[in-house]
């Protein structure tokens, strides 16, 4: 699974306003859909609000990963916005600062989800990577560190 492949510099936002979960998910959905990746961005906004009913997606270290299979994805792909300090219930109880959206279609790939979880895992795992995106600045900067094109930029 590579991650240039499902992001691109539109779907990053490098000040997200919103100051609550559902807003923060839903500024970041816009933008899929503003971008056309999305069918419906009701139908998908449903599906991830359902999901993130059933558990947590805060995974710690100021990362939440909110995800949903829906038939209102055009594409997988994933969005990013970094925002400021929003609780999210995570798994270590401090707030969220980066936010990673992921959107895959109902039909077709039946495990792409979980692989992009698990890259995105992967990545995060680095504590140097995590620490870096929570730094960054502007969405080239996210852009680079996801894509792994290079360090952040000076």
């Amino acid at each position: 699974m590579d991650i240039k492949n499902l992001i691109n510099i539109n779907l990053i936002k490098a000040e997200i306003k919103a100051t609550r979960k559902e807003e923060v998910i839903k500024e970041l959905a816009e933008l899929l859909d503003q971008n056309n990746k999305l069918n419906s961005l009701e139908v998908y906004l449903h599906d991830v609000f359902k999901r993130e009913e059933e558990y947590t997606t805060g995974i710690g270290r100021g990362i939440a990963i909110p995800h949903g299979k829906s038939e209102g994805v055009k594409e997988s792909c994933i969005a990013i916005g970094k925002c400021n300090d929003v609780e999210w219930d995570s798994m270590d109880g401090n707030p969220v600062k980066i936010v990673i959206l992921i959107a895959v279609p109902l039909s077709g790939a039946q495990n792409e989800h979980l692989m992009i979880l698990a890259k995105l895992a992967e990545l995060l795992m680095d504590e140097e990577f995590t620490q870096n995106l929570v730094n960054s600045k502007n969405p080239e900067d996210i852009y680079r560190l996801l894509t792994g094109q290079e360090e952040l930029a000076s």
